[in-house]
């Protein structure tokens, strides 16, 4: 009943158990589930961004998030809440978490340095050595004039 018309209503004292008295097999399996989908998507989350480094922190707010979910669901059992709006944003919170870790750890392997399978060529002229050039032996005759940029040198 509403507790703002001065009634006295019948609360089961267990949040599950109220929502199964109120919407039935079917909402009480919808909202358990979402739950358990939300603390499984809060693992996959820290488990994908694992190894990155610099996302430490992304670990850590999903690992709060899924001790939140988790200690939220303890509280649900001992207690019996007529209004369910706060519990709402765990059925969004943990897909919308793996969906950022998966987008997140795509771009960080894209950005990835390619690694090369091949070794590198030899350099065309051998080996550089120390001290084997010569300013004399330079030879620009070649080469286009530089520019001063403008002024006479």
């Amino acid at each position: 009943t509403d507790p703002y018309k001065g009634q006295r209503g019948l609360q089961t004292h267990n949040t599950w158990l109220q929502l199964l008295a109120e919407y039935g097999v079917i909402g009480g399996v919808v909202w358990g589930g979402s739950f358990f989908f939300s603390i499984f998507c809060y693992r996959r989350a820290r488990k994908r961004m694992y190894g990155y480094p610099g996302w430490e922190w992304y670990g850590a707010i999903c690992l709060g998030l899924e001790s939140g979910a988790i200690s939220s669901g303890i509280v649900l059992t001992f207690n019996s809440f007529q209004w369910y709006d706060y519990i709402y944003w765990h059925m969004i919170s943990g897909p919308l978490a793996l969906e950022i870790a998966r987008r997140t750890s795509d771009r960080l392997d894209w950005l990835k340095p390619a690694t090369r399978h091949e070794e590198r060529p030899p350099p065309r002229y051998g080996r550089p050595g120390r001290l084997d050039v010569a300013l004399g032996d330079i030879d620009l005759a070649e080469q286009a004039p530089m520019s001063m940029g403008g002024r006479a040198g």
